[in-house]
């Protein structure tokens, strides 16, 4: 068995700026969080997929999705200004439009099964008399 090791590998959640740490980052099914120090403007990265679906709260409040870039072409990354301790929460909103496309096909079908069991019944009940 061969192992390489990558001493260039990064955290999934990390900070890339001046004075920029990343501590505590939790990861759920649904979220990532972490706590950030900053000794001024930082560039906070998610190593995953870019995806505009996914959000970005500071502190609880929510950062404008103008500020949400890709990062060296294909991680998410936000560009933030300030020195301080932060709490952040990363959250991922989903395709919607997929969303409504899969109901409208599910309400599609439906009526299709209702449509042919109606028929069936009707031509049911007319052979039956």
């Amino acid at each position: 068995m061969i192992v390489f090791v990558n001493t260039q590998v990064k955290p999934i959640l990390h900070a890339e700026g001046d004075g920029a740490n990343v501590s505590d980052v939790r990861i759920n099914y649904d979220a990532f969080s972490a706590d950030v120090k900053a000794k001024g403007s930082f560039l906070l990265v998610l190593d995953q997929a870019y995806d505009p679906g996914f959000r970005l709260y500071v502190n609880g409040s929510k950062i404008p999705a103008s500020v949400h870039a890709r990062v060296d072409g294909y991680f998410n990354g936000w560009a933030l200004d300030g020195t301080g301790t932060y709490h952040v929460l990363i959250t991922y909103a989903g395709d919607t439009d997929f969303l409504a496309l899969q109901q409208a096909y599910v309400a599609f079908m439906y009526s299709i099964l209702v449509y042919l069991l109606m028929d069936t019944w009707l031509m049911f009940r007319k052979n039956s008399f």
